[in-house]
């Protein structure tokens, strides 16, 4: 008969031996533990209202584009005069330098000073006219082109915008129970309307308008919730798959682990694989089984739930120690190995509590490092010593026979 001391004991020498390979194992096999279990943790009418508006309402005509074309083609106009006036200026300062150059000792020298300078005067004169009524008329020429073209151009966007707002299609109320088309020259000012405010625009009675506006609303959060739905509902399945072909395999694995880390003192990473092989689907198989008849014994009542888990509390270590076993036999040894040793199995559950206690006040750290190794090398020693109790008990039967 085993005693909690004896298998505490041997626990700690186990993990003593091959302490760091323990603390590994551990650290897997308490990570797939605890993702066994997966928790989850408006103006919906304006919002259906501001797509309609927005599909029916066409955007206003916009005539600043031309304006401002018009006005940079007037800038342009005013801009010709100056410059020709700075010429004038140009030639008038060069006529007063030739002046000032002249030279005043001699009647005939100065006369034909004078007659020069008239004649270069003239001519600059002559040329600074032509020159601005050259560069007038070319400014002029450009900002009626510049002007034509704009105004061409917004000519053009006004016909595009008009003929984009008679290419919107009537929207049909026929859905709604209403036989009238929509009346789009009543909200085109409201682009914030919702589906009441544009149907009681329509002509549509207040009493259906609002109705329907219920109505679109509901659909609208049925859709929210479906979809809501089916992400969980999506969620749940891939959780479910991760667990039943990959969680739980790796979950016998590491029972096995500590099993022969407590028969050996030396057991190596790789006994972890004995989850998956040779027999992957068995063991896939049996903790599923196991699983559906532990559920099916907590939905009666929460009590029975607890002692089933004890029950088939062995059935991994027996899968991992067994090849040849199948998935129900595994589940009746464990409940036969059980029998009578659940309550001592509780109590040996509740000596660690302090341990546990410790480990949440100090964030986890003594629990990765030392309180989960010596709780699953206390559990494969209980297993272990349970397994002898039943070969002694059928020695001891076949000796009778």
């Amino acid at each position: 008969m085993w005693t909690r001391k004896e298998l505490k004991t041997r626990a700690k020498e186990a993990l003593k031996e091959n302490y760091w390979r323990s603390v590994l194992v551990a650290l897997i096999l308490t990570a797939v533990t605890a993702s066994g279990t997966v928790i989850f943790s408006s103006g919906s009418g304006g919002v259906v209202g501001g797509s309609i508006a927005g599909r029916v309402l066409p955007h206003p005509k916009d005539p600043h584009k031309v304006e401002m074309n018009v006005n940079e083609a007037d800038k342009e106009k005013e801009a010709a005069p100056v410059s020709g006036a700075a010429e004038n200026e140009a030639a008038a300062e060069a006529t007063a330098g030739t002046e000032a150059e002249a030279p005043a000792d001699g009647t005939v020298d100065a006369e034909a000073a004078k007659t020069d300078d008239a004649a270069n005067a003239e001519a600059g004169t002559e040329a600074a006219k032509t020159d601005d009524a050259a560069n007038a008329e070319a400014g002029t020429e450009a900002a009626k082109a510049d002007g034509a073209a704009n105004a061409e151009a917004g000519a053009e966007g006004v016909a595009v915008a008009d003929s984009q707002a008679d290419e919107i299609p009537p929207l049909d109320l026929s859905e709604y129970g209403i036989d009238k088309d929509f009346d789009y020259e009543a909200v085109r000012t409201d682009p914030n309307a919702t589906v009441k405010d544009l149907l009681k625009l329509a002509g549509v009675p207040e009493q259906q308008a609002e109705d329907i506006d219920q109505r679109e609303v509901m659909i609208l959060i049925a859709m929210i919730l479906a979809i809501v739905f089916g992400i969980i509902l999506i969620a749940c399945i891939i959780s479910f798959l991760i667990r039943l072909l990959i969680l739980n395999p790796l979950m016998v694995g590491c029972r096995a682990f500590y099993m022969l880390n407590s028969r050996t003192k030396s057991a190596s990473i790789i006994a972890v694989e004995r989850g998956f092989t040779p027999k992957y689907g068995r063991n896939v198989g049996a903790i599923l089984l196991m699983d559906i008849y532990q559920a099916l014994w907590t939905a009666l009542f929460i009590i029975p739930g607890i002692i089933k888990a004890y029950s088939y509390r062995m059935v991994p270590y027996i899968l991992a120690d067994d090849p040849d076993v199948g998935a129900n036999e595994a589940i009746t040894r464990s409940r036969m190995m059980m029998k009578g040793n659940k309550w001592r199995a509780f109590v040996l559950d509740l000596s660690f509590i302090l341990w546990d206690l410790l480990s949440v006040i100090t964030f986890g750290l003594v629990g990765v490092f030392y309180v989960n190794p010596y709780i699953f090398s206390t559990n494969a020693e209980l297993y272990n010593a349970l397994k002898g109790e039943a070969q002694s008990t059928e020695t001891s039967t076949d000796e009778a026979n």
